[in-house]
């Protein structure tokens, strides 16, 4: 909404999309809408980890002038992408493990009771 009314003033349209960020975190932790919690807390760290990268992204506008300290921030940027992302492998690695496990041990059990 803030492109269409102020097309000139990114620190604007910068701070809008960080406050709808913070607003949807505050909205997903006080109001839990998904049935799992494990799905309520995968929600609250995906928009936590975008609120974040909107802020490095923030830092490359005019508002940050050092082109040394942007070069930083970039490597920051990319290290807490993979950083999140490595993490969201190691999780679902290990939910889909415990899965596996839990349907074997209900084959185990059958395949005992059957004998």
């Amino acid at each position: 909404m803030s492109i269409l009314f102020f097309p000139e003033a990114f620190i604007l349209h910068f701070f809008t999309l960080i406050m709808s960020g913070l607003t949807k975190i505050i909205l997903l932790g006080s109001q839990m809408p998904f049935k799992s919690s494990s799905h309520n807390y995968a929600e609250i760290i995906d928009e936590s980890s975008i609120f974040i990268v909107m802020y490095h992204m923030f830092c490359f506008t005019d508002w940050l002038f050092d082109a040394e300290i942007k070069h930083q921030i970039g490597y920051s940027a990319v290290g807490f992408v993979l950083f999140h992302l490595f993490g969201y492998l190691v999780i679902l690695f290990y939910l889909s493990l415990r899965v596996k496990i839990r349907i074997f041990r209900i084959y185990m059990h059958r395949r005992k009771s059957c004998l």
